[in-house]
């Protein structure tokens, strides 16, 4: 059994099973001044885009088996209702709230910080920021190769069921 160091999320004695080594990882923007391992450890702020039109898509990291998103939703914006018809996408809200698309008929969740919401392979998504703050969150696409599809005639979701 080997020992990890420290981490909030595994106890100190946790079990390996073996050696990880990264390959083929690549992520924007530069890390300068950033100890060894930095294909591994990634602050969300960093990543975090502002935009007036639309929200933009910030990628942390990108392998073969995921894409890690970075968003962040300005109060009015919205990402629009799309699938992955060969993935999951997996949300972990970081803060602010959003009213999150379930179905194209415009069946919709409220969502708040701490939240994690996952959208099957092939299921309906999108957020709408109604709120007073900027929504942020984190994605995570598995497969990276999910595919993208918009899903024009969905509804807009305006008014959640409570989560």
């Amino acid at each position: 059994m080997a020992t990890v160091m420290r981490s909030t999320f595994l106890p100190v004695d946790w079990p390996t099973v073996g050696i990880c080594f990264s390959s083929s990882v690549s992520h924007s923007p530069s890390r300068e001044g950033f100890a060894m391992g930095s294909d591994r450890l990634f602050r969300a702020v960093d990543f975090m885009q502002l935009s007036d039109d639309e929200p933009i898509r910030s990628v942390i990291v990108e392998t073969a088996e995921a894409v890690v998103v970075a968003w962040y939703v300005k109060p009015g914006q919205r990402i629009a209702a799309h699938v992955h018809p060969s993935g999951q996408d997996t949300w972990t809200i970081l803060s602010g709230h959003g009213t999150y698309l379930t179905e194209a008929s415009g069946s919709a969740l409220a969502i708040t910080a701490g939240d994690v919401v996952v959208a099957p392979v092939g299921c309906v998504h999108g957020v709408s920021n109604h709120g007073q703050e900027p929504l942020t969150f984190i994605s995570v696409v598995s497969p990276a190769d999910a595919g993208f599809e918009p899903m024009p005639d969905a509804l807009t979701p305006t008014s959640p069921l409570s989560s």
